[in-house]
């Protein structure tokens, strides 16, 4: 048995054997899913749900719960996940960080245990990360795609987006006692958006004039990027351990202009207006996760067939950042005028 069919069945075998309600994606079903990321791929396991940003995956949320009560640990090391700086709840392991092709498998444990950390109130996604031992010979891996959005937005022509990954594992020395994984990916997205919206000033009297008529055109750039390395080392047949570090950064900025009009005052017999004003803002919004890191290390000791000990310790640090300079531009005192009531919102 090789290839994905023995993947698969490692995946089974590994849910069987655990002590806990839990779901396991083995890497070759990851890689082979037409999703954007690791947080679009879990979705498809029962029981998961991916909560996106701008059309991309970021985070998941287990049995109905969100985000935040879900916990990620990396080899069951757990990984700090700062909150957003606008919403002290808005929480939660950017999985958009980390590259599938990283990843061995994937555990989502749903009922919790005393071993883990006591924060997983929904349940814990443990990456369990690809070793240079277990594999059958090196590897090396790399994937680039790019592309273009178009939109109808007259305002600004968009340039081009693009991602990327690099995977690289192998064992060293003649006795190969020593092995190495790394893993790299970026992710670049340029977009046009137009979002034009009505707030209904009188849901019983459909033909009234929106309070607030209007729409947002912006220009939005995404840029992120991960590393993660693996040190491994096997002296003994008995003795194992390793050391990894994972960084992740990311940065989104948005140009963002809005256009509208509020008018509180219609006629819905005439199909007129009065008491309006008119406004223009422009929003320039920088945010993102800065300099996310992770450093854990392991170390596994076999003293006969029935007893192992097994250490293990890591610390982990993010923080989240939002700067959102805003002008108001006021028009009109007041303005009035007609409109037409066609149906159409």
């Amino acid at each position: 048995m090789q290839g994905q069919r023995l993947a698969n069945q490692r995946a089974i075998d590994a849910k069987r054997s655990s002590d806990t309600i839990s779901d396991v994606l083995a890497a070759d079903d990851l890689n082979e899913l037409p999703d954007q990321n690791l947080a679009e791929g879990l979705s498809r396991i029962p029981g998961l749900t991916s909560f996106q940003d701008e059309g991309a995956g970021l985070y998941v949320g287990i049995r109905g719960l969100n985000q935040e009560f879900v916990n990620l640990t990396v080899d069951g090391m757990e990984v700090s996940s700062a909150a957003r700086t606008w919403d002290a709840n808005a929480r939660g392991a950017n999985l958009e960080a980390v590259p599938t092709t990283f990843v061995s498998q994937v555990e989502v444990i749903k009922a919790t245990t005393p071993d883990l950390d006591g924060d997983a109130i929904a349940g814990t996604v443990n990456l369990v990360t690809r070793s240079a031992f277990n594999a059958d010979k090196p590897w090396l891996s790399i994937g680039l795609a790019a592309g273009q959005y178009q939109e109808d937005v007259p305002s600004d022509d968009v340039g081009l987006s693009s991602k990327g990954n690099l995977s690289f594992g192998r064992v060293l020395g003649k006795q190969e006692k020593i092995g190495i994984v790394v893993d790299a990916n970026f992710r670049n997205v340029e977009r046009d958006n137009l979002k034009p919206y009505a707030f209904w000033g009188s849901a019983a009297d459909p033909a009234a004039l929106p309070v607030e008529l209007g729409g947002y055109a912006y220009e939005r750039k995404e840029a992120s990027y991960g590393l993660t390395g693996k040190l491994e080392f096997r002296p003994t047949d008995s003795l194992e351990g390793y050391v990894s570090a994972n960084f992740f950064d990311s940065e989104t900025d948005l140009d963002k202009n809005k256009h509208a009009l509020y008018a509180p005052n219609s006629d819905t017999a005439l199909e007129t207006f009065d008491g309006a004003v008119a406004t223009i803002r422009n929003d320039k919004v920088d945010y993102g996760v800065d300099g996310a890191l992770t450093v854990a290390g392991g170390l596994d000791w076999a003293m006969d067939e029935r007893n192992t000990v097994k250490l293990a310790a890591s610390t982990s640090t993010s923080s989240s950042y939002q700067d959102d300079p805003r002008v108001d531009w006021y028009f009109g005192g007041p303005l009035s005028g007609n409109y037409e009531a066609t149906g159409e919102s």
